[in-house]
């Protein structure tokens, strides 16, 4: 009884200092409540270890995706130092640039509240059209700038289960990325 519970009591130590790769029910050989109890241990430090790669993954895409719009405001702050004349111009630009840093903010906040279940995920049945076509409306300036045209072919409902705010940023980003990288 007492050595699966000092491999037990191992690897929960393990888990604390930051080895969360580390599994026991496999080494047990046993089939009974402790045996039981180190699977559950196994579970919830994969668990752990995924949510823990997540974190990583998203700071990572975060800082990436940080990076560009700060160096477009030291850039226009840059061309605005050399050629004043251009200062309203510039001005719309950090204007644009900053609406794009408080939408990357609000996203890690909204993600943040999600993930500690401090906010459910939206169960509402919502019209998928409905967002679609307030997320082309809200494009279509932007696409027109860069020499394209956007637009939206649904006729009918298109009833689903979600947030239509986390939808509407989730297309609106996939269309923002598009305008912004797609040829």
């Amino acid at each position: 009884l007492s050595k699966p519970i000092r491999h037990l009591r191992g690897a929960f130590d393990a888990v604390a200092a930051g080895k969360l790769d580390t599994r026991i029910g496999s080494r047990m050989g046993r089939r009974d409540e402790i045996a039981d109890l180190c699977r559950d241990f196994d579970r919830m430090a994969h668990h752990i270890d995924q949510l823990m790669q997540g974190q990583r993954r998203l700071l990572h895409d975060v800082s990436h995706e940080m990076r560009s719009p700060l160096a477009r405001l030291s850039a226009i702050v840059g061309l605005v130092r050399q050629q004043t004349e251009r200062l309203e111009d510039c001005l719309n630009l950090l204007e644009h640039e900053s609406a794009r840093m408080d939408r990357l903010v609000s996203e890690l906040l909204t993600l943040s509240r999600l993930e500690s279940g401090m906010v459910e995920p939206g169960k509402d049945i919502i019209d998928l059209a409905e967002v679609l076509a307030d997320v082309v409306g809200d494009a279509a300036p932007e696409a027109e700038q860069a020499g394209c045209r956007i637009a939206l072919d649904a006729e009918t409902e298109v009833p689903v289960r979600g947030d239509a705010e986390m939808l509407h940023r989730v297309f609106d980003n996939l269309v923002r990325n598009a305008l912004a990288y797609a040829a």
